[in-house]
């Protein structure tokens, strides 16, 4: 269990793992309700583009 925590907490750190999410959902979303597609599409865009504008970039060392 520990082993597992030391993988996931690093990652969630990470602004990809909430891009990688977002995409996720977003083709979730897609395959569940095709009716809203557009919307999906549009929505998890929306989402993963706030993310890279508000997320923090690390800098060089």
């Amino acid at each position: 269990m520990n082993a597992i925590l030391e993988f996931i907490v690093p990652r969630l750190r990470e602004r990809s793992t909430y891009v990688g999410l977002v995409g996720i959902l977003t083709a979730l979303g897609v395959a569940v309700d095709p009716q809203y597609l557009e919307i999906a599409i549009a929505l998890g865009s929306g989402i993963a583009g706030l993310i890279g504008v508000l997320w923090k970039d690390k800098t060089a060392a």
